[in-house]
């Protein structure tokens, strides 16, 4: 697993790529084994390049949004957990109507 660390720290950044990762970091209830990579891509290219990663190699992957209710195992999720944080939007006008698209990472306030 440890090439795939590097395929991902290079396509995502370090600080992106975290290995054997406590889930309880991430759950609201505060517990939860290890993640073998829980990555936080921000883009759509990088979400592309994980899930293809993960399907081309037969790696595992898990989505989780903020782990709000989410309940994890003590031994851990095995493969790649995947943390979108495209925290963008955008406001597109129509005539009379407007849409905001909003990124699957935007903080909820």
């Amino acid at each position: 697993m440890i090439n795939y660390l590097k395929e991902l720290q290079k396509s995502l950044g370090k600080e992106s790529v975290l290995e054997n990762e406590p889930m309880s970091k991430h759950t609201s209830f505060k517990i939860g084994g290890v993640a073998d990579f829980y990555v936080k891509p921000s883009n759509l290219e990088q979400i592309r390049f994980v899930l293809e990663l993960s399907r081309n190699n037969g790696i595992p992957l898990t989505i989780v949004g903020n782990g709000t209710n989410l309940l994890v195992s003590d031994n851990g999720i095995r493969g790649i957990v995947l943390k979108p944080e495209i925290n963008d939007f955008v406001v597109k006008r129509e005539k009379d109507k407007a849409k905001i698209v909003v990124g699957s990472g935007f903080p909820v306030r």
